[in-house]
């Protein structure tokens, strides 16, 4: 319960308008990034009003979302949530708080060189 408390206060201060900002700040810059990564497919909306913190990408067919999240972690410390194949075969990422734009980069080039 202390805890739960402490993240309320801890978001309280800095305020959601201003999390959401960020966290959608964050998406954008990813959204615009992945435009230039040559063979997967952004499913999420553009920026705008449909567009959340979360994003979302397909896989070239022949590439597995399971194992290339591995390759991702274990390769270059990024930290991605699988989408299997049963229902897109890809990634989702979901920006928030703790994340910088050094993260969005490094994901942004850890894409680039396992689709190379």
């Amino acid at each position: 319960m202390l805890g739960l408390g402490a993240a309320i206060d801890y978001v309280s201060a800095i305020g959601l308008a201003r999390i959401e900002t960020h966290n959608l700040s964050l998406r954008n810059r990813l959204f615009a990034a992945l435009t230039n990564v040559p063979k997967l497919r952004v499913v999420s909306a553009a920026p705008g009003p449909l567009a959340s913190p979360l994003l979302t990408y397909a896989l070239p067919a022949g590439i597995e979302s399971g194992p290339f999240h591995e390759r991702l972690r274990e390769k270059h410390s990024v930290e991605v949530k699988v989408v299997p194949s049963n229902w897109l075969n890809g990634n989702r990422i979901s920006t928030h708080l703790f994340n910088t734009e050094q993260d969005v980069d490094a994901l942004v080039t850890a894409l680039k060189a396992e689709l190379a």
